[in-house]
């Protein structure tokens, strides 16, 4: 037996129905109130923000216009002329050249690396607006950040025919990935992944970055517990991850597609031990006697380092000297290239004091930054170099040093902080330093003559990851407005 339900979608509401129904209407009346209420507080604290964002868009445009026309160097060849190969077979690794072919010509690809900073930068000051509690403290770190952005050391590079623009991009845009992880967004966290990727398979010497990544990315996200998190920090190790092997297992086939390319007839990795040899080996004693024990040939003519003494240009024509010398004669040949990029490691290992004694002869120029090329109408960035508070001089006095010692004694005399219990805060900054020390180091160790350029971006990523420390101390000292909590790195 069945019951027939009565037909009840004409009989009028009732006066209970009708105050449930505007029950209901007021509660959604009060949620959307809420939330234009939230969007609203977003958007007044931040504005600062979005009208420094603007102002910094409308500088670089107005500094790009004004550089001249995009140019090219000995190396840009390699870029634009040689093949795409994912799998390694070609003279450079794959993200730079695919670039150079989406920006068409070179204005287009100088426009191009505009574009791409552009947004990459006013992503890391969204994500330091979005980490730095005090008004006051946000606005300036906000503003230190898009100085960097405006620096000769960055927007240089953009009209150049090279790979720099695009490297210190993607390292940038893994730091702003890097600040906005808190939202548990998987978008964010893939495209951190995908950054650190392409960051490593484009500039190898970028891999501390990505180590720092893998590591803190994946403790973050599992002391989290949650689920998303421990999805969001598997991506990160498997695309970072992925990058590095994908990197390691292609580099046979790039040494020997570099040999091909038919100018000095060696490989990658014997081109660049050539250059180490040349510029830090030769000239010291001790590591002359290592290396001819490791079975390096006699030295023939014109395999001799220039003094320390000379001027560039001689310099420079030692180098092409020693270069010709070394590829015409077939036993140097074969010894540089089967040293590789291991023999810097090596060496280094074996011969500790020559190893340091170097790097504290280059490491002013490799932590100043380099400047890039300076072609035509130059005037704009100029007047940027002269009032740019960053990038300043080596030694001492440089603004590293100045921001390293102001983070140290902020972590000294950090008390509030400490009791807080927020001094983590600052470990995030503290790591992207150590990420651009190591960077810059690394650079100048694994590779032969131009380590200044190769090691970008390792010196902007130092300067930012001290900004971000000493703002962060500075913003955990104070006291919590309200019962704030802490946002995390």
């Amino acid at each position: 037996m069945t019951t027939d339900e009565p037909d009840t979608s004409d009989i009028a509401p009732t006066g209970a129905d009708e105050a449930l129904a505007t029950a209901e209407s007021s509660d959604s009346n009060d949620v959307d109130t809420a939330q234009r209420s939230t969007v609203r507080e977003l958007l007044l604290r931040h504005r600062w923000t979005g009208i420094s964002i603007a102002a910094f868009a409308v500088v670089r445009t107005i500094v790009i216009a004004a550089s001249g026309s995009p140019f090219r160097t000995p190396d840009s060849a390699l870029f634009l002329k040689g093949s795409i190969s994912l799998a390694g077979d070609a003279a450079q690794f794959w993200p730079v050249p695919l670039l150079m072919r989406l920006g068409g010509t070179d204005t287009g690809r100088m426009w191009l690396h505009h574009l791409l900073a552009t947004i990459v930068w006013s992503a890391l000051a969204s994500g330091v607006a979005h980490t730095i509690r005090k008004a006051w403290l946000r606005h300036v770190t906000v503003a230190a950040v898009l100085a960097m952005g405006l620096a000769p050391q960055v927007v240089n590079w953009d009209p150049a025919m090279l790979g720099e623009s695009l490297v210190t991009t993607l390292a940038v845009l893994v730091v702003a990935a890097w600040l906005w992880r808190d939202r548990g967004s998987l978008a964010i966290d893939a495209a951190m992944g995908l950054a650190a990727l392409l960051l490593v398979c484009a500039r190898p010497t970028t891999l501390p970055l990505a180590a720092v990544l893998v590591v803190w990315g994946s403790v973050a996200g599992l002391r989290r517990g949650a689920v998303r998190p421990r999805v969001a920090a598997t991506l990160v190790v498997v695309l970072t991850g992925g990058g590095i092997a994908w990197m390691v297992a292609t580099l046979d086939a790039h040494d020997e597609a570099y040999r091909q390319r038919g100018e000095s007839g060696m490989s990658f990795g014997g081109e660049i031990a050539a250059g180490q040899l040349w510029d830090r080996m030769l000239a010291d004693d001790d590591s002359f006697v290592w290396l001819t024990e490791r079975g390096m040939p006699d030295p023939v003519d014109g395999i001799r380092p220039a003094p320390a003494s000379a001027s560039p240009a001689e310099r420079a024509a030692s180098w092409t000297a020693f270069l010709d010398a070394a590829t015409s004669d077939p036993e140097w040949n074969q010894w540089l290239d089967s040293q590789g990029s291991s023999l810097a490691v090596e060496w280094a290992l074996a011969q500790p004091v020559a190893a340091l004694s170097g790097w504290a002869d280059h490491s002013g120029s490799v932590l100043a930054g380099a400047t890039g090329h300076s072609e035509g109408g130059n005037a704009v960035r100029g007047v940027l170099a002269t009032i740019q508070p960053f990038f300043r001089g080596a030694g001492w006095t440089s603004d590293v040093a100045l921001l390293f010692a102001a983070a140290a004694l902020l972590v000294l005399f950090a008390r509030r902080a400490r009791e807080n219990g927020e001094v983590h805060r600052a470990d995030g900054g503290a790591a992207v330093a150590a990420a651009g020390f190591v960077t810059s180091a690394g650079a100048w160790l694994l590779t032969g003559i131009d380590y200044e350029r190769h090691a970008v971006p390792g010196p902007l990523l130092l300067r930012i990851g001290l900004i971000l420390m000493v703002a962060t101390l500075v913003d955990s000292m104070a006291p919590r407005p309200g019962g704030e909590t802490a946002r995390r790195w």
